[in-house]
């Protein structure tokens, strides 16, 4: 678990304390989403209201962006849970890429159906990857999010909240590629956001900066990871070369932005929850789909926010 050193707080001349922008950031990593659950099943306790109403911007990279746009259609997180429990493993079950991508797709529709950006409830962002142009795709829901692009800005591109979470978890070579329409006249080819921003904390405080300029406000962020855990030792389809690559490519990618935010002189309250587990009986990936062990990694998520809570911002946590 990595945490900021905390910030001095701020006030204006007038010796006015500034309005909290609060900022939630959700990793990728499968069905080890059931771990960020826990931890945001303890946090909807202690804030005592739902999250949509707790946080002014929510971002998500593919599992992350499943739980996002949950919350910010107003899902409470126990519900969130259950449809975890009862999607996750007919998901990840199947073995081959085509199979387990058309469940992903059914488990959205049912999920999701045809529900548009404006039926979020908080400004909500959901990172992929352009597959084309190598570059961040991130679909957003609020025009103060859209920086010098403004004036053309369409929540979500056009796109359903389906289509854009769907895109945002296509963790290629374990799902295929997906063909998304962009807009009235663009389609492009998206893949799981995992690969520009597994942690997609440091684009959500860019997003922020925009959001608050010229207010008297303090960003604060709570970025909730998956957890680290052995990895199995029986063979699986995870240690064929190539997929054993793109889970290193995730990992890194989720290392390396968590690293950053920490050197940075971002000016912002920033903590981390992500804790690793170095026993055996920890073993686990994120294609799990045993739903004792998902139990078990729950639980760790909601110990690991007992864990940190004395280290949460008051401004979240107060």
């Amino acid at each position: 678990m990595l945490h900021a050193p905390p910030i001095p707080s701020q006030t204006t001349a007038d010796n006015v304390p500034p309005t909290p922008y609060r900022v939630l950031t959700l990793d990728g990593g499968g069905s080890l989403g059931v771990y960020s659950l826990g931890v945001l099943l303890e946090l909807e306790a202690a804030v005592k209201k739902p999250l949509y109403q707790h946080f002014d911007l929510i971002y998500g990279t593919s599992t992350g962006a499943i739980i996002a746009a949950m919350i910010g259609l107003g899902y409470p997180t126990a519900d969130i849970t259950k449809e975890y429990f009862v999607r996750i493993p007919r998901i990840m079950r199947p073995y081959l890429t085509g199979r387990r991508t058309a469940a992903l797709k059914r488990e959205a529709e049912s999920l999701f159906g045809r529900r548009p950006f404006s039926d979020l409830k908080t400004a909500t962002c959901f990172v992929c990857t352009n597959e084309h142009m190598r570059m961040p795709l991130i679909f957003k829901s609020d025009v103060t999010l859209a920086h010098s692009l403004a004036s053309t800005f369409t929540p979500g591109f056009g796109c359903t909240i389906c289509d854009a979470v769907s895109a945002s978890c296509r963790a290629y070579p374990y799902f295929s590629p997906m063909r998304l329409k962009i807009g009235a006249n663009e389609s492009t080819t998206v893949i799981d956001g995992g690969f520009v921003a597994n942690n997609p904390t440091l684009f959500a405080i860019a997003d922020a900066k925009i959001a608050t300029a010229g207010r008297n406000a303090r960003i604060t962020v709570m970025n909730v990871g998956v957890g680290s855990y052995p990895n199995p030792k029986l063979l699986t389809l995870t240690r064929l070369p190539l997929i054993r690559f793109a889970l290193k490519v995730f990992e890194a990618n989720c290392n390396t932005a968590t690293d950053l935010i920490t050197r940075l002189p971002l000016d912002i309250d920033y903590i981390r929850i992500s804790d690793t587990q170095a026993e055996s009986h920890y073993s686990t990936n994120f294609l799990e789909c045993n739903p004792s062990k998902l139990q078990l990694i729950h639980r760790l998520g909601r110990q690991s926010f007992a864990t940190a809570s004395s280290k949460i911002p008051k401004s979240i946590v107060p």
